[in-house]
């Protein structure tokens, strides 16, 4: 089992500050972080201009005030200091207008969950979310995936998945990308 802490020094703009909370995440439910230690815990993976900024609020807030913050808190907080709104109102319009790219269904719903993590404020209800997902499918799957009705998002991209294969059989959606690539990459036998 590895804890080992993942720092985060506030250059990595949004999208790392995205890949530190779900490595931060991952370590606290593997070490069984208590909710209380959360904060101490991500607050000691911090550098340079992130620790400068969260020595600057511990003294705002004052020592108790600080150690009593909620990892949410905490989240938000941060997320205020390193994710400036221009790019939060970037990363909502990317997210609203996300478009599956052929068959690529894979790097389509990686894309999606990222950018609603980085989004709140777009993907919450889970209803909300949802329909963000379904929105930006492929037309031929979206159709399909609308008629079921499911309102249990592991279940519509599991569904999604199978729906987007069984085209790319039908040939109405091109092959994958990475299914091509891996078939030409193939080196040739010679007997």
């Amino acid at each position: 089992m590895d804890c080992k802490p993942q720092t985060f020094n506030g250059a990595e703009g949004p999208v790392g500050l995205l890949r530190w909370f779900e490595k931060a995440e991952s370590v606290f439910a593997m070490c069984s972080c208590p909710e209380g230690d959360r904060v101490k815990f991500a607050s000691g993976t911090l550098e340079d201009s992130a620790l400068t900024w969260w020595n600057a609020r511990v003294q705002m807030l004052g020592v108790e005030m600080a150690k009593a913050t909620t990892w949410d808190d905490f989240k938000e907080l941060i997320r205020e200091e390193y994710c400036p709104r221009d790019e939060i109102q970037k990363l909502e319009k990317e997210y609203y207008n996300l478009k599956m790219e052929g068959s690529e269904i894979k790097a389509y719903t990686k894309r999606s969950h990222e950018l609603a993590n980085k989004c709140p404020n777009l993907s919450r209800p889970p209803s909300r979310k949802i329909e963000l997902y379904i929105k930006g499918l492929a037309p031929s799957v979206k159709g399909l995936v609308t008629a079921t009705n499911l309102d249990n998002q592991p279940w519509i991209i599991r569904l999604a998945h199978k729906i987007t294969d069984q085209e790319v059989e039908r040939g109405s959606l091109p092959p994958r990308i990475a299914a091509t690539t891996a078939i030409t990459a193939t080196p040739d036998v010679v007997s």
